[in-house]
């Protein structure tokens, strides 16, 4: 099913080939669905929007296939997995292990905000900070400015994790708990998952689906809008600042329990993780 959906999109949708396309500043929202960015862009900016299709379900993946070659961009990025530092993709995730990629044999200069641009408070870079080393540095070539958001952490969360499962089943008992959740699209392969974090305790589940259990999909998808809301406002501002064409687009999309996928693991070809915005600013 999955591989037939993979071939309907493609089908109708044109793919993101960034070096063949005309910008001088390539905009990059890490996460980035296109339902949630057509929903919310034009209270931010005006232009022209269409979907494309990104070709990788996470950054590594669409690094890897995005940028074979060497590219004479400056890229500011609040993304580790793009460094100056010669850390490749496999030494900086495990599930990357495959991926020799490495950020300093493809662009011209690398700008770690995701180093100097840390923020204690948020366990994340603020897209501030993002804003700042652009326009504090000299541009001589065409930029790429990777922000983070929407990617988790949300930036407008305050709460901390609890096991809020473990209260529903106390108040349902096991079996009307499942019962209850195991036809449900968002919960099905978390709550079993979490049974089988129970056998093993070092099985793990992706951030968004212990969010999920703790705060459930309203307000999940609530903070996941809230963080992209947040990240487009700084958008907006940088816009104002800068000249050239200017591209807004996603290395990736996010899952929230479709298809029983959850956040954005490598070479998941579903709709949610590949259509992505591609967004031409008019000033």
């Amino acid at each position: 099913m999955f591989k037939s959906m993979i071939i309907d999109i493609k089908t109708m949708l044109l793919e993101q080939n960034i070096h063949e396309e005309n910008w001088d500043n390539l905009i990059i929202l890490d996460a980035c669905r296109y339902d949630f960015f057509e929903k919310t862009y034009s209270e931010y900016l005006n232009g022209k929007l269409e979907k494309r299709l990104s070709k990788g379900s996470n950054t590594g993946e669409w690094l890897v296939k995005t940028f074979p070659n060497k590219y004479d961009y400056t890229y500011f990025s609040a993304n580790p997995y793009i460094n100056s530092h010669g850390i490749s993709l496999k030494k900086c995730h495990k599930n990357y292990d495959k991926y020799s990629w490495n950020a300093i044999d493809h662009f011209f200069k690398i700008i770690d905000v995701w180093e100097f641009g840390w923020n204690d408070e948020h366990s994340t870079i603020h897209p501030k900070e993002v804003n700042k080393a652009y326009l504090s540095n000299k541009k001589t070539k065409k930029s790429i400015i990777h922000y983070i958001q929407p990617h988790y952490p949300f930036l407008s969360y305050k709460g901390i994790f609890y096991p809020r499962y473990t209260v529903k089943v106390a108040q349902e008992g096991w079996f009307n708990f499942l019962i209850k959740n195991v036809f449900n699209k968002h919960s099905r392969t978390v709550i079993w998952k979490k049974i089988l974090k129970t056998i093993n305790p070092k099985y793990e589940l992706d951030q968004l689906e212990q969010l999920y259990l703790q705060l459930g999909i309203e307000k999940l998808l609530y903070y996941y809008e809230d963080n992209l809301r947040i990240v487009m406002t700084y958008v907006a501002k940088l816009i104002e600042n800068i000249d050239g064409v200017t591209i807004i687009t996603a290395d990736h999309g996010e899952a929230f329990g479709d298809a029983g996928v959850w956040g954005h693991p490598s070479e998941r070809h579903i709709p949610v993780l590949l259509e992505v915005p591609w967004f031409k600013v008019s000033k």
